[in-house]
């Protein structure tokens, strides 16, 4: 049985916050193509979509929730 992963990039949330200065933050948001950090409610969505009935044949994949900033 394989299973799928999601990989976000960096979240806005308190976490981000506590480990990264504002600059930091900032810049970040300010290098992704969407011009903003991944939402956590970004994150759940894709998270519910795999759990899901929607996702019926989805096995073995890494969903990566970056707004484009890693594109294969």
């Amino acid at each position: 049985m394989a299973a799928n992963l999601v990989s976000p990039a960096t979240v806005a949330d308190p976490t981000a916050s506590a480990l990264l200065d504002a600059g930091e933050v900032h810049q970040l948001g300010a290098t992704n193509p969407m011009g903003r950090l991944v939402r956590p409610e970004e994150v759940a969505s894709t998270v519910a979509f795999l759990a899901s009935e929607d996702s019926g044949f989805t096995t073995g994949h890494c969903l990566e929730v970056n707004g484009g900033v890693a594109m294969d």
